[in-house]
């Protein structure tokens, strides 16, 4: 549940500067965006025709990554659904996990942490384009198209900012608990 707060406060902060566009060292890969948050950490995003918005973020610690779908799709926070993952590829089911609401621009937005890190970015690499269906009531699933074009050269972006992040770590001659 703390990772949840601490994805709830860092999303934000990344989506704003992501909306503003005003970050520092930011960078565009196609459809994909790249900039550096407020807490001095990489994330990459894109946002589909719907205002709903995907991307990696990491947290805390560089090697602590995960990916987020952030939509106006009511979840409880907490809760865990499985979820489908398509692409010209095939289906993959992974977990979504509700990490609570967030406020972009006045309008309320929910965000689910995905499961299964690597599974997500293969086919993220492989497609140029991905859905994911999330189960809705009455039997039914709401289903978020989003591009993965420019994804390649996004995670390299991501790769090399998480490796600067990592070497000025190690530099620093600060406290730190383990």
């Amino acid at each position: 549940m703390r990772l949840m707060k601490k994805v709830g406060r860092y999303w934000a902060t990344a989506l704003v500067a992501l909306a503003a566009h005003g970050a520092a060292r930011g960078e565009a890969f196609l459809d994909w965006f790249g900039t550096i948050g407020q807490n001095g950490l990489p994330f990459i995003a894109t946002v589909n025709d719907s205002n709903s918005y995907l991307g990696q973020w990491c947290e805390g610690d560089v090697q602590k990554c995960f990916w987020l779908l952030v939509t106006k799709l009511p979840c409880k926070t907490g809760t865990s659904a499985p979820a489908l993952v398509n692409s010209s590829a095939g289906v993959t089911v992974i977990t979504a996990t509700c990490a609570g609401v967030l406020q972009i621009s006045g309008e309320t937005y929910y965000r689910n942490a995905l499961s299964t890190f690597d599974a997500v970015e293969s086919v993220l690499k492989k497609n140029e384009r991905i859905s994911f269906a999330l189960a809705i009531e009455d039997d039914s699933f709401r289903v978020f198209r989003f591009s993965a074009k420019g994804v390649p050269a996004a995670l390299f972006w991501m790769a090399a900012e998480k490796t600067k992040q990592a070497d000025k770590k190690q530099k620093t001659t600060s406290d730190v608990t383990l």
